[in-house]
């Protein structure tokens, strides 16, 4: 005789378990709801399994990619920020097909610095964004993420918007792209491929979107040190404020590092951390320096002019009288409590995702130059990065946590003699 029941997963079937008797009739009522019992707890711990394993895999590649993060904080060359990228996709996510498109705004043109196919440095011709059917040119305009995991659905995606696939070499089973951007502005993409289907589950591609916000903020970073020329002193000291913020892996941290290392760059008396809620309606005050009572406070935002246009165009807001700015709303308020007079406020942005915002104050009339907005830019598109790694270390800390409970709670059900003792 033989029986078979389903082993059940969240959505779909895992797959089926089979029993074999030499006996005729030998599956009752009572042994086939026994064999589904034995099915559900198997489908459990196979469940249990493949979280654990997912997450697990995601907490080893945030940790690995916190020690790349600080080397791209400590680099302000080009082609060694892209060496470390590589290097990351290379070793740690084992990704041997990889390159980064860069575009300037000045001459229209994409460029290719960094080019690998199968391990192996290539060369990638450079175009014209302008007019341009590319899937490169595509992302970079539209700046939409996009994982194709077959060539079949990749080549529909491409056909429905009119664009073409250019191939150099093999051709890739599953595509991963990603657009580079700081603020709202995208200043190219990157691209993981692989030659097998469905080659990148969900915990790659959230390692890949942190590298591609970290290595955007580092290049950023590279090519306004290279522009603005600051001299050996700022230089010296906002790369050793990037790092100690680079390397913090909690929320809290971050903030309270970001505010003490804002006053101590821009010489101002105080700075401040806001982080928006889901819809931007609020914005809740998450650090200061020097501390205060003011950490906590809720501020409604969704009526507040200069708030809203910060968000709106992602672009800082110079304040030099805080007294005569009443655009400022209950801000207005907070900030005269505190005793500033002068604030510059810039948006914490990662991606498309308005995280919030930071403010360098001082307690008299001040007048910002745009180094001092350069700076801040420069400034906030590292500390946009340091909290978007932290949110996902903590995310992946507390998936760990609770399989590890799951884990727990099954062994003693699968111990239990009786109803009452699982209850």
């Amino acid at each position: 005789s033989f029986a078979g029941v389903p082993v059940p997963g969240k959505s779909d079937p895992l797959g089926a378990l089979f029993a074999y008797s030499l006996r005729p009739d030998h599956f009752d009522i009572d042994r086939l709801s026994r064999l589904q019992a034995l099915a559900m707890q198997a489908g459990l711990a196979l469940d249990n399994a493949e979280t654990y394993h997912r997450t697990s895999n995601l907490a080893g590649y945030m940790g690995a990619l916190t020690a790349t993060n600080f080397k791209l904080a400590q680099s302000t060359d080009q082609n060694e920020l892209l060496q470390l990228a590589w290097e990351f996709v290379n070793s740690e996510l084992q990704v041997a097909t990889f390159y980064v498109a860069l575009h300037d705004p000045e001459t229209d043109e994409v460029l290719f610095p960094a080019a690998w196919d199968d391990t192996n440095p290539i060369d990638l011709p450079p175009f014209l964004l302008t007019g341009n059917d590319s899937l490169t040119a595509h992302i970079i305009r539209t700046g939409e993420e996009h994982y194709w995991p077959t060539p079949e659905i990749k080549e529909g995606y491409c056909e429905s918007v009119s664009i073409v696939a250019k191939r150099k070499g093999r051709g890739c089973k599953s595509c991963l792209f990603f657009p580079l951007r700081i603020g709202g502005r995208v200043i190219g993409a990157m691209s993981v491929q692989a030659y097998e289907p469905h080659a990148f589950p969900m915990e790659f591609r959230v390692a890949c979107r942190a590298l591609s916000n970290q290595l955007a903020a580092a290049l950023e970073n590279a090519r306004l040190r290279g522009e603005v020329r600051r001299t050996a002193t700022d230089l010296a000291t906002l790369q050793r404020l990037s790092i100690d913020i680079a390397s913090s892996l909690e929320t809290e941290m971050v903030g309270g590092q970001t505010c003490a290392a804002a006053v101590q760059f821009f010489g101002a008396d105080h700075s401040g951390l806001v982080l928006f809620s889901d819809g931007d309606e609020s914005g809740r005050v998450a650090a200061v320096y020097p501390p205060s009572n003011v950490v906590g406070r809720e501020i409604p935002l969704h009526d507040v002019i200069d708030e809203q246009l910060l968000m709106r165009e992602r672009r800082p807001l110079v304040i030099e009288r805080v007294a005569d700015r009443l655009t400022l709303g209950p801000v207005r308020k907070i900030l005269l409590e505190l005793g500033i007079q002068a604030t510059l406020i810039v948006p914490v942005v990662v991606a498309e995702r308005l995280l919030g915002s930071f403010s360098i104050d001082y307690y008299q009339p001040h007048r910002f130059s745009a180094q001092d907005v350069d700076n801040a830019r420069m400034f906030a598109a590292q500390v946009a990065v340091a909290l978007d790694h932290a949110r996902y270390f903590e995310e992946s800390m507390r998936g760990v946590s609770m399989v590890r409970l799951l884990h727990k709670i099954s062994d003693r059900i699968q111990a239990a003699d009786d109803l009452e003792d699982i209850f």
